[in-house]
C-alpha cells in the first residue's frame, strides 16, 4: 500500500484525541501520506501547532449554513431511528415547554418514527439529503483544490463531517467513515451520509448499524477504539505512590473517582461527590478515602459548587481553546494522566457514561448513582433515572452485570464500602463490558483503522 492524499474530519475534541493523537496520524504519516485537516475555523490554528508540517496541511471551515430544506430533511433523519432514547429525547423535549408548537412537533417526531419502520424510508431520507440539500460551496471548492483521494469522516452523525461526506460523493471521491461513540448510532437519528466504508467499535455496534439503520453488512467494519489502545498496552503507567504523590495524596489514600455526565442529563450530580465526602468526614466511610471529582469536559464545574474540602479534589479533564468549554481539547498528557486516574482509582462513581466502559478496561469496581443527590421528587424526565431505563446504549450496559446501580445515598456508601474491600466483586460483567462494546484488546486499533484507510 502506498500513501495517499487523505483528507480528515477534525469536528472537535473527541475526533482529535481518537485519530490525531491515538496513533492514527502518525501510522498514516509513516506510510507516507499527505493528510488535509479539516476542521472548525476558530480551532485551526491550534491544530497548526501541534500537528502542522509539510505533510499536514489544516484548513479551517467558516460555520456552515443550513437552509429549510437541509433543516427538515435533518429532521427527517433525526426522529427516523425509533429507540427508546429517541422516545426519551422526544419526551423530554414536549415536557421542557408544553405548548402547542412542541406539542405539533413531537407528534411529527413520533409520525416519523414509525415512518422509519417502512422499507425503503431510510433510503428515501439519504436520496433527498443527497440531492436535495444545496451545495457547500466552499467545501467543493477546498476538495477540489486539495484532490484527496480519499475523505475520512471521522464522526458521521455529525452536520460537519455529513456535509463534508456529501460534497465529496459529489466529486466522487471514495470516502471511509467512522461513528465517534457508541450512543451515536441509538440516540443522533440516522446516518445521512453513508461512505463507503463505515467502521465501527464493537460487535454491538455492528447489530445496530446493520439492524437499526439497515446499513449492508459489506459496508461496514469493527476496528476496536483507538483511544483505548494506550490502556490496553498499559505502557503510560507510573507507579501509584508516584502518581499519588503527583496529585498530592499520601500513599496510604484510597480515590473514589466521580466523573461527572453533565447536568443536562443529572441536574443534581454535584451532589454525589459531597455525599460522598461527607460520609468521610462522619466516619461511615475510611478517613483515608479521597474523592476525585472530575467534571464532564463539555461542562466545567457549576459555580455553585463548594470545590474544597478534606476529602475533596477536583480534577481538571482538558485544555480549552478559546473561552467556550465545549472547544475542549484532550492532550497526551491529559490522556495519560486520566488513564492513571482510573488504574490507580479504587471505585469508579458516575452516572450513564462512557467513562463506565473506561474503568471496566481496568477491571475497577463501577458505581452508577441512579438517584438525584439529595433531591426526592425530581420529575421522571428530568431524573438520572431515565438515562438507565429509556437509554437504548445504556440499557445494554447494565444488562452486562458490570455496573452496580444504587438508588440512594445510603446504598451508595455501602456499595463504595463493599467495593473497597472486594475490588473482584462483578468482576465478570466487567469483562462482559469489554467484550461487547471495546471490539479489541489488543492496543492496535489506531493501526486497523489506518489499514482501511490505505486500503481503500
Amino acid at each position: 500500500m502506498f500513501g495517499k492524499n487523505i483528507v480528515i474530519t477534525i469536528s472537535g475534541g473527541f475526533a482529535s484525541r481518537n485519530i490525531l493523537r491515538s496513533g492514527v496520524l502518525d501510522n498514516l504519516l509513516n506510510a507516507g501520506s499527505k493528510i488535509i485537516l479539516f476542521s472548525p475555523q476558530e480551532k485551526a490554528d491550534y491544530y497548526q501547532k501541534e500537528f502542522g508540517n509539510k505533510n499536514v496541511l489544516i484548513i479551517g471551515l467558516p460555520p456552515l449554513k443550513e437552509g429549510f430544506v437541509e433543516a427538515m430533511i435533518k429532521f427527517l433523519a433525526r426522529n427516523s431511528v425509533r429507540t427508546e432514547i429517541s422516545l426519551s429525547l422526544q419526551k423530554e423535549h414536549l415536557l421542557s415547554a408544553v405548548n402547542p408548537l412542541n406539542l405539533i412537533s413531537f407528534l411529527l417526531k413520533r409520525l416519523i418514527g414509525f415512518l422509519g419502520f417502512l422499507p425503503g424510508f431510510f433510503e428515501f431520507v439519504r436520496f433527498l439529503d443527497f440531492y436535495l440539500v444545496s451545495e457547500k460551496t466552499e467545501i467543493l471548492r477546498i476538495l477540489k483544490e486539495v484532490n484527496p483521494d480519499i475523505v475520512f469522516a471521522t464522526h458521521v452523525i455529525d452536520e460537519f463531517d455529513a456535509s463534508i461526506l456529501r460534497e465529496a460523493k459529489r466529486l466522487c471521491i471514495k470516502t471511509i467513515g467512522m461513528v465517534r461513540s457508541w450512543d451515536n448510532l441509538t440516540g443522533h437519528g440516522l446516518v445521512r451520509e453513508l461512505p463507503d466504508k463505515l467502521l465501527l467499535h464493537s460487535p454491538w455496534l455492528f447489530r445496530i448499524a446493520k439492524n437499526l439503520h439497515r446499513i449492508p453488512e459489506k459496508k461496514l467494519e469493527i476496528i476496536g477504539i483507538p483511544q483505548y489502545d494506550t490502556f490496553f498496552r498499559k505502557d503510560f503507567l507510573i507507579s501509584r505512590d508516584k502518581f499519588l504523590s503527583i496529585i498530592g495524596l499520601r500513599p496510604d489514600n484510597r480515590i473514589v473517582l466521580f466523573a461527572a455526565i453533565s447536568t443536562d442529563f443529572a441536574p443534581y450530580e454535584w451532589e454525589i461527590p459531597e455525599i460522598i465526602h461527607n460520609s468521610i468526614e462522619n466516619g461511615s466511610l475510611p478517613q483515608n478515602v479521597v474523592v476525585i471529582a472530575r467534571p464532564h469536559p463539555n461542562c466545567g464545574v457549576p459555580q455553585n459548587f463548594r470545590q474544597q474540602g478534606q476529602y475533596l479534589k477536583i480534577d481538571t479533564p482538558a485544555k480549552y481553546v478559546g473561552s467556550s468549554t465545549s472547544n475542549w481539547e484532550q492532550e497526551k498528557d491529559d490522556i495519560n494522566h486520566f488513564a492513571n486516574l482510573l488504574y490507580h482509582a479504587d471505585v469508579v462513581v458516575t452516572g450513564a457514561s462512557t467513562i463506565s466502559m473506561d474503568a471496566a478496561i481496568f477491571d475497577r469496581p463501577i458505581i452508577n448513582y441512579a438517584f438525584d443527590g439529595y433531591h426526592k421528587e425530581v420529575p421522571y424526565y428530568q431524573s438520572v433515572l431515565r438515562c438507565y431505563e429509556k437509554y437504548t446504549h445504556y440499557i445494554a450496559m447494565v444488562k452486562t452485570g458490570g455496573v452496580r446501580l444504587v438508588y440512594s445515598p445510603e446504598e451508595l456508601i455501602e456499595w463504595i464500602k463493599k467495593y473497597l474491600d472486594n475490588p473482584e466483586l462483578d468482576h465478570e460483567g466487567r469483562q462482559r463490558i469489554i467484550k461487547e462494546f471495546a471490539g479489541f484488546t489488543d492496543g492496535r486499533s489506531a493501526e486497523r483503522i489506518s489499514l482501511a484507510i490505505l486500503r481503500s
